[in-house]
């Protein structure tokens, strides 16, 4: 994580437990969380040029990401009284991440063939950023299991990076055709999101548990991504209209005083549909020459689940 991102989380954090003075509630958590999921994009479309517009059969590429790792999860909680509460989450991810697939189809009367398939190894560097405020709208149950339904509204901000490298290339239709190695870097993607959401959740409080779900959509999500072919010299930049939705439950068990376990568990699915544009900046193939410009339909999909375990502290 970037010295910037940090002072970002950590200013945040300091922020809100500026808020918690004398009298209100407030938690603070952290602990380990495995990440397991893919993003992948899609282009193919109207491809446009400076002189000319012409439509391809989608998909004519598929790039396939994949969001795997242990990292760390944190989030800060401040209740001022039992009207509403403000809440931040932030989340880290840096590990290696697994297989890139890069698949490439034409097509002949209509009919698509996988003509190009690669894999290479990949890292990948993330993080996420959520917070926001909620309001119980029904509370009801005995005292042991005191239950309260309510709604929230908040900002979502996720970023995820990866590098691709030393990898493998086939030709499904050609077999005799000689397999293609690399070594080093191949590709750079970064995927980053921004969105307005609003939520529904339940609470379930016990003498010594507490039982939460909270199910939250984003229907109007900013989807940005980049991708730097470093092979082939082109640089490829879309910025989407999408939206997302992301469900989540934890229980939490009081081990003794202000100290709690805590286990979670979370699904996230972003999807966007923009306009990829690309320009060639480098590479040696004459049909690219650098300065090529075009741009071409692009859809982006990405969905993970998260799991983890925090140590919870409260007052």
């Amino acid at each position: 994580m970037s010295l910037r991102r940090t002072w970002t989380l950590a200013g945040s954090a300091v922020a809100l437990a500026a808020l918690a003075r004398a009298g209100w509630e407030w938690e603070v958590s952290i602990g380990p969380a495995m990440e397991r999921g893919e993003a992948r994009y899609e282009i193919g479309g109207t491809v446009r040029m400076r002189e000319s517009t012409e439509v391809v059969p989608f998909p004519i590429s598929r790039l396939e990401w994949p969001v795997e790792g242990v990292g760390l999860d944190a989030a800060l909680r401040a209740r001022p009284s039992d009207r509403w509460e403000v809440w931040l989450r932030g989340e880290w991810l840096s590990s290696d991440a697994g297989t890139v697939r890069d698949s490439d189809w034409d097509y002949v009367e209509g009919i698509g063939r996988l003509a190009i398939y690669s894999e290479s190894d990949s890292s990948l560097e993330a993080w996420g950023l959520e917070g926001g405020l909620r309001w119980p709208a029904l509370r009801f149950g005995p005292a042991d299991a005191r239950v309260a339904l309510g709604i929230g509204l908040g900002w979502l901000r996720r970023s995820l990076g990866w590098e691709a490298s030393d990898g493998r290339q086939w030709y499904p239709c050609e077999p005799w055709v000689a397999h293609y190695e690399w070594t080093g870097p191949a590709v750079r993607y970064d995927l980053e999101m921004d969105a307005p959401f609003g939520d529904a959740w339940i609470e379930v409080r016990g003498r010594r548990w507490t039982v939460e779900a909270r199910a939250a959509a984003a229907p109007w999500a900013e989807v940005r991504d980049r991708d730097d072919h470093l092979l082939r010299g082109i640089l490829a930049e879309t910025r989407a209209d999408g939206s997302a939705v992301w469900v989540e439950a934890s229980a939490t068990v009081s081990i003794t005083g202000s100290w709690s376990l805590r286990m979670l568990g979370r699904y996230f699915l972003v999807a966007g549909e923009g306009e990829s544009r690309n320009v060639v900046y480098g590479g040696e193939d004459p049909e690219v020459p650098v300065g090529l410009r075009w741009s071409i339909d692009e859809e982006i999909e990405a969905g993970w689940g998260t799991v983890g375990m925090s140590v919870v502290w409260s007052r």
